[in-house]
């Protein structure tokens, strides 16, 4: 009889689906936008509007994770109700989870819209990213200087990364309507179960109960990773895009010229001062203790 009251669907394989195409969105529209602001400045017309789209897509669904994981406190709530209380309460709270989850289902539908008008945008602007990336490159023309580690490092931002970002996006989306929609069929089943036992005599046991109330603890943990998770998703995706240096900055001087030079000049003073301990080399401000630039150890992204 248990087997009867938990939907078919899996919900903690749904949910850490959704969570890492969610992830896997984010990075490679991020590596998108790098790459063609790198090519031309003025292509943030063309990726700003699926960033935004996706920013508002994501929190909708946190909020509407927000409301499962609610559905998850009503069924333990009706699962303690129904062992202990009379009979009459236990169906009255049945009618409020099949209520709930009917809304958990509409709900769904308009998140699977909102999943299709993101795959829309990014059809819409994907021909001209690809006539950006696959033109004349800033990067071809200044890579070949760089050295292996810089151009390893600069190629993050590359055309070829970018076109493959592209791809990777257009998938990953694809899988998130995926999940959206087996959320979608999910609500759908436990819509029917509820249905089911208000409208027919189905006898449902203390074992059921307990059964479906610690499925459903188990289920909120999961729905609570979730939720962090996509929440790290929106926090890298409020990050400002920024294009990466086409050539690599000039590499500072060896802090050891600096010292020889010093040691060069001295030779010519007087037998007293050398017998003076030679003083420590003057810490250029600068520079870090081993004498590199202190901006050649990276980059850093501008937010909004």
């Amino acid at each position: 009889m248990a087997s009867n009251t938990t939907p078919p669907l899996d919900l903690t394989a749904i949910l850490k689906s959704l969570s890492s195409n969610i992830q896997d969105v984010m990075v490679s529209w991020y590596e998108v936008q790098t790459a063609s602001l790198r090519e031309s400045s003025q292509s943030g017309l063309l990726v700003a509007p699926l960033r935004k789209h996706l920013q508002a897509h994501w929190e909708h669904i946190r909020s509407y994770l927000q409301k499962c994981h609610e559905f998850g406190e009503e069924v333990i709530i009706w699962q303690k109700t129904f062992q202990q209380g009379p009979e009459s309460d236990g169906f009255s709270l049945l009618e409020e989870l099949k209520s709930s989850s009917d809304e958990m289902c509409q709900e769904s539908e308009v998140l699977m819209r909102q999943s299709a008008s993101g795959i829309d945008i990014l059809s819409s602007v994907t021909p001209q990213l690809l006539d950006l990336l696959r033109g004349p490159s800033k990067y071809a023309e200044k890579a070949p200087s760089a050295p292996p580690e810089t151009t390893a490092f600069l190629g993050l931002g590359s055309p070829q990364h970018g076109l493959a970002a592209i791809a990777r996006t257009t998938s990953a989306l694809a899988e998130v309507q995926n999940n959206l929609c087996m959320l979608h069929n999910f609500w759908t089943a436990a819509s029917a179960t509820c249905r089911s036992f208000l409208t027919t005599n189905t006898n449902i046991t203390q074992q059921d109960a307990t059964h479906l109330g610690q499925t459903w603890k188990e289920w909120q943990e999961e729905i609570r990773c979730a939720n962090v998770s996509i929440a790290k998703s929106l926090d890298a995706g409020a990050v400002e895009p920024a294009a990466p240096p086409v050539s690599p900055p000039a590499p500072a001087p060896p802090f050891a010229s600096h010292t020889y030079r010093r040691q060069q000049r001295r030779r010519g003073s007087s037998k007293s001062d050398a017998s003076l301990p030679a003083s420590l080399p003057r810490k250029m401000s600068g520079l870090d203790d081993d004498g590199v630039s202190r901006t050649c150890w990276g980059f850093s992204f501008r937010r909004k």
